[in-house]
């Protein structure tokens, strides 16, 4: 009765059914952590919910309070994680004693002349408009489209630089990853 708190749930409802709802805080799929008793030290600062859904596939909901960490402790939680339940080696640590020279190191001086985004056509853009005009209504949390093609291309590219298979949700997780970083 030590650790982090593990709870698993079997919900009756299928993926399709539940991601609407997945990212709203009265979903059910997280176990909120209360930073007010977590800090007095009556809570936990970490937990972990699993919910195993109807259609075999399961959500994995975390929350943790910022003291435990920020996203990249996270995202390193879930790569040791993903490597000791698949039986490989975790990563190594990596120890930063001077960010700034450590950002100097792996970035060029100059940038690369090739703008970080790219614009969408008329298509995409009335998806969107239209995902942002109602995202506010319905939660918290503004949920964005990736249609077929394009989650496709980013699946090729990211899967030719990782030189393994990767899943469709490999490629928008590390995406979304790397645009929040």
């Amino acid at each position: 009765d030590a650790g982090v708190p593990l709870t698993v749930y079997d919900v009756d409802e299928t993926l399709p059914e539940a991601i609407g709802r997945m990212t709203l805080p009265q979903s059910g799929f997280v176990e909120h952590v209360d930073p007010r008793a977590a800090q007095l030290g009556d809570k936990p600062l970490f937990a972990v919910q699993v919910s195993r859904l109807a259609d075999g596939a399961t959500a994995l909901g975390c929350a943790w309070h910022h003291a435990v960490g920020d996203m990249r402790s996270f995202m390193v939680l879930m790569q040791t994680w993903s490597a000791l339940a698949e039986g490989a080696a975790p990563p190594e640590p990596v120890l930063v004693e001077d960010r700034d020279a450590l950002i100097r190191s792996v970035l060029p001086a100059e940038d690369s002349g090739r703008p970080g985004f790219r614009i969408v056509g008329p298509e995409e853009m009335e998806q969107l408009d239209k995902a942002f005009g109602a995202a506010p209504r319905a939660n918290r949390a503004i949920q964005v489209y990736f249609g077929e093609r394009e989650t496709a291309r980013m699946k090729e590219r990211f899967t030719a630089a990782a030189q393994r298979r990767l899943s469709t949700n490999d490629v928008l997780t590390a995406h979304l990853v790397t645009c929040v970083r």
